[in-house]
């Protein structure tokens, strides 16, 4: 009987914005000497702003199909993480598959060598982009030894991706492949996530792993932390500590659907946007989730403005994860989850599909800035073997709101999440 493999692509497409089990960085720290002391944006071509759109309207999607599976709990998801992973896998599909996994990424009539270039941009620019913000990408690709790997894709990973790249023996040594990957991870995260998987089954016939960390503390510091009330999903009172901040300026925008604020990190490059819903009540958000989209994110950036805020944040921390398989398959990537149907032939010669893909995360907001994680796996199995503010405004987020993590002069969303209880 022909064994059946399994190949696993994870990307721990992590973020931590303070570092975990240590203090963050007080505001004027600098502990990215590569960085720029200033805000500088990152200036696309018009292909890779249309790129960034599309991947963010991507991310959205995704969003709001699982917020509207867990309407009544926390979420939290790394669209860029999720991206990242299936970049990597459409560089090795083909035909149909490629097709729809590039369509739903927004890649539709690219060419492959270009997104590789945009995300290769994206990653050297985020790098260097603030002295008081370290950004760290790193991969490695494990091989089983018996697995016939295109060379084609082996240099892509190489050089494209900055893999590094081991081959390895699943099938008698998984117990150290697991020790040795979640080691690595752990290295990379800088002990956020210590540990990815408890096994690899020993038939896995490839691994793939991405790590990206980040670090950073508010730009604007808040002014104290407070004992306040926050009303859940479900109309529950709750006792939080609220972050408050009086008379700083922020970026404000709002429209019938949402408030919108924007609070930013380091010399400013990156941003935690909040978007309070206008109309309070568990029906309200619901129906204000299903309206967030790259139209309406677009819309609210163009009404953005300076003004004066009385600002009031709660702390909060919570792990969430979730299958992809079903969000993915109601965005148009069908054919990758079907055996035979799958066409991954410039990842190997074996005749693959995707049997998972999974994505758990992490968020902790508190007083000196934000630590979040994201892992996204993926598995495959073988088929056959600006002037003074005038304007003041009170924002008080005591109530369940909608919030990300970018970066601003490309518009880049790393995380998405909501808050309800």
């Amino acid at each position: 009987m022909t064994l059946r493999k399994i190949s696993i692509l994870v990307l721990a497409a992590l973020a931590a914005l303070s570092s975990c089990g240590k203090d963050t960085p007080e505001n004027n720290d600098i502990i990215n000497p590569n960085g720029s002391d200033r805000f500088i944006p990152l200036i696309l071509t018009k292909s890779q702003q249309e790129i960034t759109s599309n991947i963010n309207g991507f991310g959205y999607d995704m969003f709001r199909s699982i917020s509207s599976k867990d309407s009544e709990q926390n979420v939290f998801v790394s669209p860029y993480s999720a991206s990242l992973a299936l970049s990597l896998l459409w560089a090795g599909a083909e035909g149909n598959t490629s097709d729809q996994i590039g369509n739903m990424l927004g890649f539709g009539g690219m060419e492959k060598t270009e997104m590789i270039g945009y995300y290769s941009r994206l990653s050297d620019s985020f790098a260097k982009a603030d002295s008081k913000t370290l950004l760290e990408v790193a991969n490695a690709l494990w091989l089983d030894k018996k697995i016939h790997v295109k060379d084609s894709f082996k240099s892509t990973a190489r050089k494209d991706f900055a893999s590094d790249i081991f081959t390895v023996d699943f099938t008698n040594d998984s117990p150290r492949i697991v020790k040795d990957l979640n080691a690595w991870c752990d290295d990379k995260t800088h002990g956020c996530i210590p540990k990815i998987l408890d096994e690899i089954d020993p038939n896995t016939a490839f691994l793939i792993a991405n790590a990206l960390y980040f670090k950073s503390s508010w730009q604007i510091k808040f002014d104290k932390t407070e004992k306040g009330k926050f009303t859940t999903i479900s109309s529950n009172k709750v006792n939080v500590s609220m972050m408050t901040s009086e008379g700083n300026r922020y970026e404000y925008s709002s429209d019938d659907t949402f408030r919108k604020l924007s609070v930013p990190y380091g010399n400013g490059t990156f941003v935690m946007d909040i978007y309070l819903p206008v109309k309070e009540g568990a029906e309200a958000f619901k129906e204000a989730v299903q309206k967030l989209d790259k139209s309406e994110i677009a819309s609210l950036d163009k009404k953005s403005r300076e003004v004066e805020a009385f600002l009031k944040v709660p702390e909060f921390k919570f792990e969430y994860e979730t299958s992809l398989i079903d969000t993915f398959k109601s965005l148009g990537m069908t054919d990758a989850f079907v055996p035979f149907l799958c066409d991954l032939s410039g990842v190997c010669d074996e005749s693959t599909y995707v049997s998972l893909i999974k994505q758990k995360t992490y968020i902790d907001v508190n007083i000196k800035g934000t630590e979040a994680a994201a892992v996204t796996v993926i598995g495959n199995e073988l088929a056959t073997a600006g002037p003074p503010a005038k304007e003041k405004i009170e924002f008080i987020v005591d109530r369940p709101f909608i919030f990300s993590i970018k970066e601003v002069s490309t518009g880049a969303v790393l995380f998405i999440g909501q808050k309800l209880s």
